[in-house]
């Protein structure tokens, strides 16, 4: 068997290089569709869905925050005199802007050639990426070629590809798990996000210290380049090779892992390969096979004989773990094969309900822009596009505040550890260079920079990251995702309002704990709330046909958001002093949060049901129900006000 017929078997133990016949002849399409379904329905949570859809999301992350360690060597050996952050600003902008584009593009392709077919194609691009990168050179004695527009090329690669990451990852999570489990899913899914960060800042620190021990004839004091620059070269490249092995990794399930189910029945309306992928995914045993058979023969209208084992999946319990269906005995997809191969002869071609929907090839170009033109219009006058529009504001306006905070961020948590005056202002600060704590005058040891760098974020902002995405994952269904995500902006507008308050007093003194702990405090709040609820709504609120542009759309106006923050913090950094600039911009997010919290809890649907009470072994607990794919895509608001006259009503009880 070849490499990738073994790879295969991670799936199943059926060798997939046999042609498969259909399984069924379709006479019932949607009966069957609904059994296949409830065969997904009946799994529970996937540890190698989890391990596909994680491995390559924690690699995307890995690759776009180790910017916030090799923007400050780059500018320490390519432009050692530059103050005013332009180097730092354009591979930033790049990264963002190559994200754009694969969220938009690889959205699209998903639903209109499937997710199997892109399934490892965005980790390829990451790891071309990164390798060109890594090795990027500036020529014969650092005169031959600029590296700068290498540096800008080999990022926006790598933003393609982990802009791909993003919808690709949360179709695979949302698409592949049960009702129940959906949530925790995509939450375990974003949580590789903070790790990614402590992964970049771990090695970076290891790097550092480990690098320099194999080099003692420097001192870690020395400020002469001449001496330092070759080790700092050879610490970023370390650092942004590491990064590719999560990606291998990931690779590995992503070529091998079948098509989604719901896209196989809802888009290409394949009953067979959708048995398939369940078989290979699932498993199926007898009393499932039989239950199939009973839904693809019954006459319409029949009732379906009553499956004595059928079971509920909202039912279950929440921390149910296994990776294993309850029935005890498992039978392959060959098996299937030979049982049904006969009787599939004669009907596999009967019936339409069961064909794929393609466009007619007669088609002009002109028409296909029409048809596609009113297909837009019709989605966005529906209660779908509303939704988009009101995620994708939410997107931008949180991303304003995460990536303000959170990238290119090492003069930032340097200026907020500060207990005494550094020297002067960050205007006057060398590109590579950033506040440290206890010191003056403006030249600085690389090795301390660095250090201060790696440790101020270790003890900063990956902990409160870590915390907040954990806790999350364990109340994800004890918590209504949208109003929880609504009152977390307006927790985030007061402390943003308090941490921006208290730099006017404890700004370079020695209460600067102080603000350190309202900035934790803010990542915590972003990661336990908006920053991980709006990675998870998109995946739960569109249909299967349009759940890849959606997704792609919504994260893209995020990454704008992202965009317009890096460029207005550069414009403004050279104005004023330090301390009133970095209140400013604090203060400045506080209305962003109280918009993002009117327009979440006017113009965004819930997806769970009202609460339901769970016996568990020790104690009676509460939990949201949430809803299943099938039944948002039918409704989205089910029922549910929305409008801001709506919600007023609502509000003040004044509804009919």
């Amino acid at each position: 068997m070849s490499f990738f017929g073994r790879l295969q078997q991670l799936w199943s133990g059926v060798d997939v290089r046999d042609t498969y016949p259909h399984l069924v002849r379709r006479r019932n399409f949607e009966a069957v569709r609904e059994s296949i379904l409830d065969h997904v329905e009946r799994y529970h949570f996937s540890k190698r869905i989890l391990f596909v859809a994680a491995s390559g999301f924690f690699g995307g992350s890995y690759a776009i925050f180790s910017t916030n360690v090799t923007i400050p060597a780059f500018a320490y050996i390519y432009w050692p005199e530059e103050t005013k952050g332009l180097g730092g600003l354009g591979i930033n902008l790049a990264t963002l802007c190559g994200t754009c584009v694969g969220m938009i593009v690889f959205g699209y392709l998903a639903d209109r050639f499937g997710r199997k077919r892109l399934y490892g194609l965005e980790l390829i691009i990451v790891i071309a990426g990164t390798l060109g990168l890594a090795q990027a050179s500036a020529g014969y004695d650092q005169k031959s070629m600029d590296i700068y527009p290498w540096i800008i090329f080999w990022r926006v690669l790598q933003g393609i590809g982990v802009g791909a990451e993003y919808p690709l990852s949360a179709l695979i999570a949302s698409e592949w798990t049960r009702t129940e489990s959906r949530g925790r899913m995509l939450a375990a899914v974003f949580l590789t996000q903070p790790l990614a960060q402590l992964l970049v800042q771990g090695v970076g620190l290891w790097s550092l210290r480990g690098i320099w021990r194999i080099h003692p004839e420097l001192n870690p004091g020395s400020t002469r380049r001449e001496d330092t620059a070759h080790v700092v070269d050879l610490i970023w490249r370390v650092v942004i090779l590491i990064g590719v092995l999560p990606a291998l990794l990931a690779i590995i399930g992503r070529l091998t892992i079948p098509e989604t189910p719901r896209y196989l029945l809802e888009i290409e309306r394949d009953l067979a390969a959708g048995v398939q992928a369940i078989g290979e995914v699932v498993g199926l045993n007898e009393d499932e096979i039989r239950r199939l058979r009973e839904a693809d023969t019954a006459e319409e209208g029949e009732e379906l004989a009553p499956a004595s084992d059928r079971v509920d999946a909202h039912d279950r319990e929440s921390n149910d773990q296994s990776d294993e269906p309850h029935s005890p005995q498992r039978v392959s997809t060959t098996e299937i094969i030979a049982q049904d191969q006969r009787a599939n002869t004669t009907g596999q071609q009967s019936g339409n309900s069961g064909e794929p929907i393609v466009p007619n090839k007669r088609e002009t170009l002109g028409q296909r822009l029409k048809r596609a033109q009113k297909a837009t219009w019709d989605f966005m006058r529906s209660a779908n596009g509303s939704i988009l529009l009101a995620i994708s504001f939410c997107w931008f306006l949180l991303d304003v505040c995460f990536y303000g905070l959170g990238l290119d961020n090492p003069r930032l948590l340097g200026e907020l550890w500060l207990d005494g005056d550094k020297g002067g202002n960050t205007t006057d600060f060398k590109d590579w260079n950033s506040p440290a704590f206890n010191t003056t005058g403006l030249d600085q040891p690389i090795y301390q920079v660095l250090e201060r760098n790696f440790t101020n974020a270790l003890y900063t902002t990956t902990p409160a990251s870590i915390v907040g995405c954990s806790l999350f994952l364990l109340l994800v269904n004890r918590l209504p995702r949208v109003r929880f995500m609504a009152c977390i902006f307006v927790a985030l507008a007061v402390i943003f309002a308090i941490t921006g308050g208290s730099l006017f007093n404890v700004y370079e003194t020695s209460k600067h704990n102080v603000t350190v702990v309202f900035y934790a405090i803010s990542l915590f709040l972003l990661d336990l709330g908006p920053n991980i609820i709006i990675f998870v709504l998109p995946a739960e609120l569109f249909e299967t046909r349009n759940r890849g542009k959606c997704y792609g759309i919504a994260a893209a106006s995020g990454k704008l958001g992202a965009i317009v923050v890096q460029t207005v913090i550069w414009r403004i950094k050279a104005g004023g002093q330090d301390r009133d600039r970095l209140a400013g911009l604090l203060l400045t997010f506080v209305p962003l949060m109280l918009l993002g919290a009117l327009v979440a809890w006017v113009w965004i649907p819930e997806v769970q049901d009202p609460v339901v009470h769970v016996s568990g072994s020790l104690k009676t607990y509460s939990k949201f129900r949430n809803r299943s794919l099938e039944e948002i895509a039918e409704d989205p608001t089910q029922g549910q006000l929305m409008g801001l006259i709506s919600k007023m009503r609502e509000l003040l009880h004044l509804q009919e």
